[in-house]
């Protein structure tokens, strides 16, 4: 057995509304197509407000990452990582010691470290920089989950559900931490509009145990599934020059609506269930949402918690969907129900569908 005990999460300083990204754009690409199609993805996109590690995309400054003596710049690979690597352990650290805090635990009884990202790549990795940071024990066992993509909490949960299941003593730490916007690239292509207008930066972390008692709410992780839709081509992302590359095509809502029915009734089938109460969806943009909620006929209250994720944050890749998991756990605390099953589900590289099946109960 294994179960989510806590849930924390976290977001940079940086604050950028759909309106100051528009303005910001204006001053990158100036009147031209490439505007005209970004005001037009943004106002189509259902976000109104998204994070970042830096003050670029609200701010006119001098000597930003994306500026030079105040002219836009396309920074190297090389210089985006720094700024990854200065960044991404407070962001990490900010949601972890929630999640540590809210267990009610001291973080030198963590005995497994779970980190996870794929908006930077170094090592020694976030797994020991943040086990440091947290003041982990030594003896901590680290695993790291690398460049997978917006689904990639999912490997790393079913890690702890293995662990968990196997060691019933083991208090497993998870944390999916990404700073997308550091990956702007000034392109013409309509892949590179849409990113911008779509990702932002953030963290949340979970403990798995294999009881959750500390907890108000238990989590209980029920059953999984991964399926891989050969579609290679819809969806990427890859190490480029001047940042991480997203290839994200049109055609991607198309694919998770036409499998996602089928993923769905075989979880169902595999864990004995006849339905759910809840769908925590990772919202990885509103047509994707859209096409999820036609194709399991779901209605708009069903959907909101995703929605309401994506209007808030935008997509920031792998923690996007604890923060809709951890809105469904506190819409199910107010509720009069003792008992809820939750349809988790994410999507990424691949074209990767990965979902899983949980139960609450208080």
């Amino acid at each position: 057995m294994a179960v989510i005990q806590s849930i924390g999460l976290h977001v940079p300083g940086h604050k950028t509304s759909a309106v100051e990204i528009v303005e910001w754009a204006g001053r990158v690409y100036g009147q031209s197509d490439q505007l005209r199609k970004f005001r037009f993805i943004v106002a189509r996109s259902g976000i109104e407000n998204r994070f970042s590690v830096v003050p670029d995309f609200r701010e006119q400054s001098p000597n930003g990452l994306f500026s030079l003596n105040g002219k836009f710049e396309n920074p190297r690979t090389s210089d985006r990582m720094t700024v990854f690597q200065n960044e991404i352990i407070e962001l990490a650290k900010g949601a972890s010691e929630k999640t540590i805090a809210s267990a009610g635990i001291d973080p030198t009884e963590v005995t497994h470290l779970i980190a996870v990202s794929c908006t930077g790549l170094g090592a020694p990795g976030l797994e020991v920089g943040l086990g440091e940071a947290l003041g982990l024990g030594q003896s901590t066992e680290r695993l790291a989950v690398n460049f997978m993509g917006c689904y990639a909490a999912f490997p790393a949960l079913r890690m702890g559900h293995y662990i968990c299941s196997t060691d019933p003593s083991a208090k497993v730490l998870i944390c999916c931490a990404e700073t997308c916007t550091l990956h702007f690239r000034k392109t013409d292509f309509s892949d590179d509009l849409l990113t911008t207008a779509l990702f932002g930066d953030g963290a949340a972390s979970v403990l798995m145990t294999a009881d959750g008692s500390n907890d108000p709410v238990r989590m209980e992780w029920l059953g999984h599934s991964s399926v891989l839709v050969p579609a290679p081509d819809e969806m990427s992302w890859k190490v480029g020059d001047f940042g991480f590359e997203m290839n994200l095509t049109q055609e991607v809502p198309a694919f998770i609506e036409k499998h996602i029915s089928g993923v769905y009734d075989a979880l169902l089938q595999k864990t004995g269930r006849d339905k759910v109460d809840y769908f925590a969806v990772h919202p990885g943009g509103k047509n994707i949402l859209e096409g999820f909620a036609r194709a399991l006929e779901l209605t708009d209250e069903e959907m909101a918690p995703s929605f309401n994720v994506l209007r808030r944050y935008g997509n920031m890749s792998s923690p996007t969907v604890l923060f809709v998991l951890e809105d469904i756990r506190r819409a199910f605390m107010e509720s009069d129900k003792d008992r809820a099953l939750v349809f988790a589900a994410a999507f990424g590289p691949g074209l990767t569908i990965e979902a899983a099946i949980l139960e609450m109960t208080k």
